[in-house]
């Protein structure tokens, strides 16, 4: 039996826990911190909106949950399709299917594990109702034309950017380039309080949905909503709000320092034998980056050499990680009721091919790297 402490992610918390502890405790001083609803939350969600270039926020208990708020804010359910990239972790389908809706998988591009724009275009017809694009493993979709392709067939774009917070493409941040945009704050997550999400939209009759379906029921201008939501009890805690101001205000900081090592690390690791920098689309301005990744093609395309080299690279303490996802869409351990035998070869190529480096490895910094690397030549 597979040795399961070798696949425990090394975890590490926030950098500013000082100010965290702070602002935790500032809560429990002015006796708000058991309530169901605060202000300190509606503050929250309105700077963060406005700091991803939306209008609108609506704080969630999670992550995932937040992908369903989203789904059932779109009105999308049975007999509706959602398209999603076949490289990808299970509990983006499992959401689509929660609504009753069907997943529709298509490719990845070509060294770039996020969802392809041709491929999109091809599977959609009427019954289609949203496209997801999934920036993940360091790479930001192709926003602009996945954009243009579900306004001209009249289909929602939800941008998944659970790894992306701080990311920019083009002159705007991603989580404003399509109808919905969804965030986490889960323990690996840029922001983290453990557990927590967020919808972004500028869309006003959006928000008001996806809030009553939050906030049982509840209307954002007080009493109960005029839509006929019943609605869930999906609402952030006040504590979780309170922990994630303070990383806020340093995201765009430290998003900038680490995009400075990311770009040095595309550099340097072309000058490696095998490896490759993933390619990013000419608008991306800061990347998704929760991890760093880079293409591994020592003795081709293997998932065997890919994990040969971690192993090395971990034994001259590298801290680089393979084989965080799969191809979603064949893997039936995962996900067996939407399992399919058609064949996704660039997904099936990132499954095998990328490495990655955490964040938190990440700010360790341009001499760190410089070093680490040159111990691999």
């Amino acid at each position: 039996m597979a040795d399961r402490s070798a696949r425990l992610i090394r975890m590490k918390g926030p950098e500013d826990k000082d100010s965290i502890l702070k602002a935790v405790q500032d809560v429990f001083d002015k006796d708000t911190w058991w309530r169901y609803t605060a202000e300190s939350v509606r503050d929250f969600e309105k700077r963060f909106a406005r700091a991803r270039d939306c209008e609108y926020g609506v704080s969630i208990c999670n992550g995932t949950v937040a992908v369903d708020v989203a789904l059932r804010g779109l009105g999308i359910g049975p007999g509706d399709k959602v398209v999603l990239p076949a490289y990808n972790f299970y509990s983006l389908p499992k959401s689509v299917a929660n609504v009753g809706a069907t997943p529709v998988f298509v490719d990845v591009c070509r060294d770039n594990p996020t969802i392809s724009a041709e491929e999109t275009r091809k599977v959609l017809d009427s019954g289609v109702k949203a496209v997801i694009a999934v920036h993940i493993a360091g790479a930001v979709a192709e926003l602009d034309k996945l954009g243009e392709i579900c306004r001209d067939a009249k289909v929602a774009l939800i941008e998944d950017c659970a790894q992306a917070a701080g990311a920019v493409y083009g002159d705007k941040h991603v989580g404003s380039w399509g109808s919905v945009g969804i965030f986490s704050f889960g323990g690996v997550k840029l922001m983290t309080s453990g557990q927590g999400g967020m919808v972004t939209t500028s869309d006003p009759d959006l928000y008001e949905r996806c809030y009553a379906i939050v906030n049982r029921g509840s209307d954002p201008r007080g009493g109960v909503n005029r839509l006929g939501i019943v609605g869930d009890n999906y609402q952030m805690s006040v504590l979780a709000a309170a922990m994630l101001e303070p990383q806020l205000d340093l995201l765009r900081e430290n998003g900038e320092k680490r995009e400075q090592v990311m770009r040095f690390l595309d550099r340097e690791i072309v000058k490696l034998d095998g490896l490759f920098p993933l390619q990013q689309f000419a608008p991306v301005r800061s990347r998704a980056q929760m991890r760093y990744a880079f293409l591994c093609r020592r003795g081709g395309s293997d998932a065997k050499h890919t994990e040969a080299f971690v192993r090395m690279a971990k034994e001259k303490g590298v801290p680089f990680d393979t084989r965080f996802y799969t191809t979603i869409a064949n893997d039936e351990r995962l996900f067996r009721r939407y399992a399919t035998e058609t064949m996704f070869p660039m997904a099936k190529r990132a499954e095998d091919e990328i490495v990655a480096v955490w964040h938190w490895d990440v700010m360790r910094g341009i001499d760190y790297w410089g070093k680490a690397l040159e111990s691999l030549r």
